[in-house]
């Protein structure tokens, strides 16, 4: 989704089309081919650097439009201020794009103009069926968006391990609160 919004010729970068097209009909087996890369089983769990190398190979993407990675607990204001910090840095004029990786689940967010566009590809909670895209206003909305929805993910054993236990960076492979976002720029 990153790449598709970064190399995109709309105006806006990508579309809801090009994300539907993007989760039913490209992706998968790009998907497949990376599983089978790394002897992943079925529908095991790819990393987000697993795919950024794939799309690297392929000459997709360059090293000049990847920013740098992000990461620690995701309700850290430092942690994920850093982050948000860097994305809002990324230059008006380019296309801005992260992809989110939390609670083994990727998700990105797209800058378009001043907003952030959270897009999960996953059906949501209100069994509606679909992925859902979520527009925030701007930076600070964002920041409100990504604590509500880890928070929201954050319940019952992992809310009790984040009640008994203080952020150590040297547990946070292990710590439910951990996230990592890489950020990722092009001019079209």
């Amino acid at each position: 989704m990153c790449y598709q919004h970064l190399t995109s010729p709309e105006p806006d970068g990508a579309s809801n089309a090009d994300i539907g097209r993007l989760v039913d009909s490209i992706v998968p087996p790009i998907l497949a081919h990376i599983r089978a890369k790394h002897g992943i089983q079925g529908c095991g769990f790819v990393l987000p650097a697993d795919v950024h190398d794939y799309l690297y190979d392929a000459g997709a993407i360059s090293g000049e439009m990847f920013d740098d990675v992000f990461g620690g607990s995701i309700l850290d204001a430092e942690h994920l201020g850093r982050f948000l910090n860097a994305f809002e840095a990324v230059p008006k004029g380019a296309r801005a794009a992260a992809a989110m990786l939390f609670k083994e689940h990727v998700v990105c967010v797209l800058r378009v103009g001043d907003a952030y566009h959270f897009v999960d590809s996953l059906p949501s909670d209100e069994g509606r069926g679909m992925g859902t895209r979520t527009i925030c206003a701007d930076i600070h909305v964002l920041r409100s968006y990504l604590l509500t929805y880890a928070t929201n993910r954050l319940a019952g054993r992992d809310a009790a391990y984040h009640d008994a236990h203080e952020w150590d960076d040297l547990q946070g492979e292990f710590d439910p609160r951990v996230f990592q976002a890489y950020l990722w720029h092009n001019t079209p």
